[in-house]
């Protein structure tokens, strides 16, 4: 099973709890990489399941909508960008900004919404780390846009503030596997598990 680490962070501990309990005897093997690492993954046949970015998956995949989460500007308490109002995104564009490398299929989400809108971003930034990411943020050295969720530790220490891009730009996560082989069991049971936790911990 094959995720990225901006929803590994929030999912994997839950969903390996919980197939653990059910199926103790199954073995497991969880991957947390950038979405092109497990689509690769799975492509190959070292992965059953995976977790994408939609709009990023090969037709030699199928898949179904898991999840999605409105895009967020977070940064330090106190700076001038977040002022408990959601950020217009022409706000953004030639601000100093820090976002995932190209590979990061969020950081193809914000580039296409930002085409969409005409608008040009100041990449300050780039790292595909969410260590690194978090890290930098915390910093101050530019507001950061991604997912909440990924920074859940951050907002809860009041480290980070969050608020929400307008209009609105979401990130949708869809739960993968292969189109030309069968699921075993095992990797049906997974699946069922990942659905259950996903809707428990993004409701809505």
């Amino acid at each position: 099973f094959g995720l990225p680490p901006s929803v590994g962070v929030r999912l994997t501990g839950p969903v390996v709890a919980r197939y653990r309990a059910r199926y103790p005897q199954v073995g497991l093997a969880i991957v947390e990489e950038l979405s092109g690492e497990v689509q690769q993954g799975l492509l190959t046949g070292t992965l059953d399941l995976g977790l994408l970015y939609a709009g990023t998956v090969s037709p030699s995949l199928r898949s179904e909508p898991l999840l999605a989460e409105r895009l967020h500007v977070l940064a330090p308490p106190g700076g001038a960008i977040l002022s408990g109002r959601p950020v217009p995104f022409h706000d953004l564009a030639g601000m100093p900004l820090l976002l995932p490398g190209r590979r990061h299929g969020l950081r193809a989400v914000v580039e296409q919404a930002a085409f969409r809108h005409g608008l040009r971003l100041s990449v300050d930034i780039e790292a595909d780390s969410l260590r690194v990411l978090s890290e930098l943020a915390r910093r101050g050295l530019a507001p950061v846009i991604h997912a909440p969720s990924a920074f859940d530790a951050e907002l809860a220490a009041g480290e980070l503030v969050a608020a929400p891009i307008e209009p609105e730009i979401q990130r949708s996560i869809v739960l993968a596997w292969p189109r030309d082989r069968a699921q075993s069991r095992a990797a049906l049971a997974m699946a069922s598990v990942i659905r259950e936790e996903a809707a428990r911990l993004w409701p809505g």
